[in-house]
């Protein structure tokens, strides 16, 4: 059987009502799609079931094929790319494991920073449209400066062809010429 990355998941489709085919993974019925997946977790974090309160083997087969998929998500992008759905689920799924006393403390930190990107994406998405015009502008006007010292040198050496004197000196007045 070809074993998939967490990329090739489609989250979406994985609905709790999607009959899939099922494979043991550390003697819980889970979605074949999702053991990659899992065995990652376990290889990086150990067993996060040690310690569990959980007695139903369908609500062991959710908590570990939401915790995949939670993992998915994350994979996927950052929580700018999230969108309104997936950080529900994020959120919801993240509380909902909790009181099963898996151990998922390293999880943590990874939800919340991607709840809270998804959170003030507006903000940074608008601080990031103002960086990029403060680039530009910069840009220009550096270029405005470069042209302004180009144009003060001119000037310069066009006052050092001019005699002195008839740069200070005042306007001749027409009057006295006929006067």
């Amino acid at each position: 059987m070809q074993r998939f990355q967490a990329a090739d998941v489609d989250v979406d489709s994985l609905s709790d009502t999607i009959v899939c085919v099922k494979e043991k993974f550390q003697g819980v019925d889970v979605s074949s799609l999702l053991i990659p997946v899992l065995q990652k977790v376990w290889d990086k974090h150990g067993n996060i079931m040690q310690g569990h309160v959980v007695n139903s083997d369908s609500l062991l087969t959710w908590a570990l094929e939401s915790l995949a998929k939670i993992i998915v998500i994350l994979q996927r992008g950052s929580g700018m790319s999230l969108n309104d759905s997936q950080a529900k689920y994020l959120y919801s799924t993240l509380l909902d494991l909790r009181p099963l006393r898996f151990k998922l403390d390293w999880l943590v930190p990874f939800v919340e920073k991607a709840l809270a990107l998804h959170k003030n994406k507006e903000k940074l998405e608008a601080i990031i449209e103002l960086e990029a015009t403060k680039s530009k502008l910069v840009v220009e006007m550096r270029e405005v400066k470069e042209r302004l010292c180009e144009v003060e040198e001119r000037l310069d050496e066009q006052r050092k062809l001019v005699p002195e004197s008839l740069l200070v000196s005042a306007p001749l007045d027409v009057k006295d010429l006929l006067g």
